[in-house]
């Protein structure tokens, strides 16, 4: 057990997440009072102005801004900005409304009541609940990144200290890199994902048997920390806002862009980008914020697709889509999260060709992958689902998302 500890501490290095405008003509002297035609035949006065019209203006300015709150990871000012629609609410469309609806209910998920320790400036050890479990966090401030690190073993559990920067939390001040800015992403998306990303690796932790997972760590190390960083991504993804998850997203496709194949946190976001590739290209309709590229990759083709995926994704995209894509993620870990450490690294996909966390174990499945998503975008250009012509990439930013 000593041995463990101490290759454990040391080993372990800490895990870093690395209007219309009217115009008006003024009559001159003498010119006609009579309103003038309109392009329908009808004079103006013959129109007359809908009395709803300013209300129903108000209620849709009202509703753009709560959804741009609630997806850039301003969170805190949603409930007064929802509270200021009241008034209108009736003027908003069924589909406006049901989001309306659904917002509030998901606030506390997101913001929990022992939020407030996620940004203390001091060490701090506080109850959290992560997959609907409960766990104790041993939190300390920092200006790293983001980290974890394995410290103690206690009443047979492995005990973790977390660490980011408290700065980030619940920062409403607008994120950097072309992707945060084209998404309005604010640095409190960065902050969450950072959070949730760290307490996230509790899941092998606290809620698998320590002998397990020192077994794991001494006969299986490498896949060991591939684990780590796959259940903490996905944890990341279900408990953070929309803007939180897009932020992770865009942060793993900065990893993906640069592949390392043998990095536990590319590896991962490879793993979690064909989760998601493969969901999308099922049922292509049912998530229209997607873009999918003009022409099969030449090389790479899963990998690059993912990154056309994520890279192109629309920033209009709906809470419907939003919505599925968290329940996408509960769905995967409440059905395969334990078999994945089971199985050494094995994630199911709706094509049935695993992906393993393994690169060395991945090859074979690998090749079949790339043929599977070949053929089904080859059927989207042709049926016309595929974009026309691949956007120009916009490199104004060093990064999609900047993190400082």
């Amino acid at each position: 057990m000593g041995k463990f500890k101490t290759l454990l501490i040391v080993g372990i290095a800490a895990s870093l997440f690395v209007s219309v405008t009217v115009w008006a003509r003024t009559p001159s002297a003498g010119a006609s009072k009579k309103p003038a035609e309109s392009s329908e035949g009808k004079t103006k006065s013959d129109t007359p102005a809908d009395p709803k019209a300013k209300d129903k203006a108000a209620a849709l300015a009202q509703y753009n801004r709560i959804i741009q709150c609630y997806k850039s990871g301003t969170l805190s000012e949603v409930k007064n900005e929802i509270k200021k629609i009241t008034p209108v609410k009736r003027y908003l469309s069924r589909t406006q409304q049901a989001d309306l609806a659904y917002i509030p209910r998901t606030l506390a998920a997101y913001r929990p009541v022992w939020w407030r320790n996620m940004r203390s400036s001091s060490n701090v050890s506080f109850k959290a609940t992560l997959w609907g479990r409960k766990l104790t966090a041993n939190y300390v401030p920092s200006d790293m990144f983001g980290g974890m690190l394995p410290v103690d073993v206690k009443n047979g559990k492995l005990v973790t200290v977390v660490s980011w920067r408290p700065s980030m939390i619940d920062n409403p001040k607008p994120a950097g890199g072309y992707l945060a800015v084209r998404h309005k992403l604010t640095k409190a998306a960065i902050g969450e994902a950072i959070g949730w990303h760290e307490l996230g690796h509790n899941y092998i932790a606290s809620f698998l048997p320590v002998k397990h997972v020192f077994e794991l760590y001494e006969n299986h190390s490498k896949l060991y920390y591939h684990l780590q960083e796959f259940y903490a991504d996905m944890t990341s993804l279900y408990h953070s806002s929309p803007g939180g998850r897009l932020a992770l997203m865009f942060t793993r496709l900065d990893g993906m862009d640069r592949y390392n194949e043998s990095e536990e946190h590319d590896r991962a976001a490879h793993a979690i980008g064909a989760i998601i590739l493969t969901n999308v290209m099922t049922s292509p309709k049912k998530w229209p914020g997607f873009h999918f590229p003009p022409k099969v990759p030449s090389s790479e083709i899963e990998l690059n697709t993912i990154r056309y995926l994520y890279e192109q994704i629309d920033p209009n995209w709906s809470i419907t889509e939003d919505k599925a894509l968290r329940l996408l993620i509960k769905k995967f870990i409440a059905t395969n999260g334990a078999r994945v450490l089971r199985s050494k690294g094995m994630v199911a996909l709706p094509s049935r060709i695993p992906f393993m966390l393994m690169v060395s174990d991945d090859r074979a499945h690998q090749a079949k992958r790339d043929a599977w998503v070949k053929t089904k975008l080859e059927s989207l250009i042709k049926s016309g689902r595929a974009d026309k012509t691949a956007p120009a990439r916009k490199r104004s930013f060093s990064y999609r998302i900047d993190h400082y």
